[in-house]
């Protein structure tokens, strides 16, 4: 999960006491997490590209899209997919 992501999720969800400890466990031990952490903007993205460096492959294109699950509040399903 990304620092963005996280970022997200914590403010989706800010009373979650473990995802809180995380944050923190990460923020202590890791100074590129705490780099990471100050520089995100939080937004959502329902659609969109990554880039993924694999070690033997190389970068691999990847698109994804999230669907909300109708009828489950904060359940959504992440599709990811390749040429």
């Amino acid at each position: 999960m990304t620092a963005a992501m996280l970022r997200f999720a914590a403010g989706r969800d800010p009373l979650n006491q473990d995802l809180t400890a995380l944050i923190g466990e990460l923020s202590t031990l890791s100074p590129q997490f705490r780099t990471d952490w100050a520089e995100q903007d939080v937004h959502e993205h329902r659609t969109g590209q990554k880039i993924y460096r694999h070690p033997e492959v190389g970068e691999i294109d990847i698109t994804f899209d999230v669907f909300e699950l109708p009828g489950e509040p904060g359940l959504s399903i992440c599709t990811y997919s390749v040429e």
